[in-house]
This record gives structure tokens, sequence and C-alpha cells, in this order.
């Protein structure tokens, strides 16, 4: 009896951590910080067209995310949709710190 409602917790708590992981106000915290991550990105004077156009893209699509996460639709959205989201998003902020730390720095002094 005693294990049936451990196994019942345990299946309650970690539903209840991916529903907390996959609810609109996390993709917003995601898409807020991949907005500030974008911003620093381009208030670095970098020659690199390619980064400044993957940086606008990306400060688009998270205002954009932002937007949709207040509508209703989004929460209609299946688990494994938003799941897949959450993965591609996390994929695309840690690309996007990779890309900010091999960025050449902005001066020449060693700091």
């Amino acid at each position: 009896m005693i294990r049936i409602f451990r196994q019942f917790l345990h299946k309650w708590r970690t539903k209840r951590a991916l529903n907390q992981a996959l609810s609109p106000a996390a993709f917003r915290s995601l898409a807020s910080e991949m907005i500030s991550l974008a911003t620093a990105a381009t208030q670095m004077e970098n020659e690199d067209k390619q980064l400044k156009e993957t940086v606008t893209r990306i400060l688009r699509e998270m205002e954009d995310l932002q937007e949709l996460t207040g509508q209703r639709k989004f929460s209609r959205l299946s688990r494994e949709k938003r799941l897949m989201l959450k993965k591609q998003l996390l994929i695309s902020k840690k690309n996007l710190i990779d890309r900010l730390q091999s960025a050449a720095p902005p001066t020449d002094r060693i700091q």
C-alpha cells in the first residue's frame, strides 16, 4: 500500500515539474534571457555580418514567442511540441553563448 502511494507521489511530482517547465511563464522567461543575450551581442562592435543577421532574427523570434505565450493557442499546443520547442530554445541559447564567447573582443587591449 505504501509502495503504491510512493509511486503515485513520484509520478505526480514528475508530472508537475514537467508542467511547470513547459508553462508559458517558463517560455517567457527563457525568451527574455535570449533577448538579453541578443541585445548584448548587438552592443558588441563586430564585423561578422552573419552574426548580426542571426542576432536580429533571434530578437524578432523571441519577441514573437513572448507575444505568443500570452495567447490561449500556446497553451493548446501538445506537451510533445512544447518539449521539442524548449529543447530547441536551449540549444539555440547555448549556440548563441558559444558564438558570443568565440567572437573577437571589442578592444585590442588585454583585460
